[in-house]
């Protein structure tokens, strides 16, 4: 489920479910594209609409849990850079977050760092190469505090963690980008197919 802010002209507030089809209904000076994979009740997307509606008019940014990845594929204190190398190519990834028993965050492996122990030998374990000097944001923090940091840092990812500091989500260049596209208007008519 993801809620992405984009001002507008229309000074309306759209939902949108999956393929941008919705309906609208005007609050301010703002558009809120909603997409989710599991459908809500009415009442859910009336609390989700009063709950949008507090935000906007106390001007406050959307969370961050709305555009990040909760589904994160993780690494353990005892995997090895052959564990990395084969979960990099059978899921696309660029970033593997490294945990502990408790999903407390131990360190960022990332593509860049495979490439830069090649040599090293693939039987090495994980947390000797992995960063360990994480930067993570809580799961309410505001999107542009988040991309902000990201840019500051140059960073490619942010782990996403809850009050107790266990891991939640993570958030990758590729949210924003989705983020952006799935928020901006185009008459090109890509995001239509």
């Amino acid at each position: 489920m993801g809620i992405l802010v984009h001002a507008n002209d229309n000074l309306q507030l759209k939902c949108a479910f999956g393929r941008m089809i919705g309906y609208e209904l005007g609050i301010g000076n703002r558009v809120f594209y909603w997409e989710s994979s599991v459908g809500l009740s009415s009442e859910q997307l009336n609390q989700f609409w009063k709950s949008a509606k507090r935000k906007l008019d106390a001007h406050q940014c959307a969370p961050i849990s709305s555009i990040m990845t909760a589904d994160v594929i993780t690494l353990n204190r005892q995997s090895t850079l052959q564990d990395a190398l084969m979960l990099f190519r059978e899921h696309r990834l660029r970033h593997l977050v490294v945990v502990d028993e408790q999903t407390e965050i131990q360190g960022i492996f990332t593509k860049r760092d495979l490439i830069a122990v090649e040599g090293a030998g693939l039987d090495r374990s994980i947390v000797s190469v992995a960063n360990t000097e994480v930067q993570t944001v809580d799961q309410n923090a505001c999107i542009r505090h988040v991309a902000t940091l990201m840019l500051t840092h140059k960073i490619g990812c942010v782990p996403i963690v809850s009050g107790n500091k266990r891991l939640v989500g993570i958030v990758t260049e590729a949210d924003f980008v989705r983020a952006f596209a799935l928020s901006t208007r185009c008459g090109c008519g890509v995001m239509n197919a």
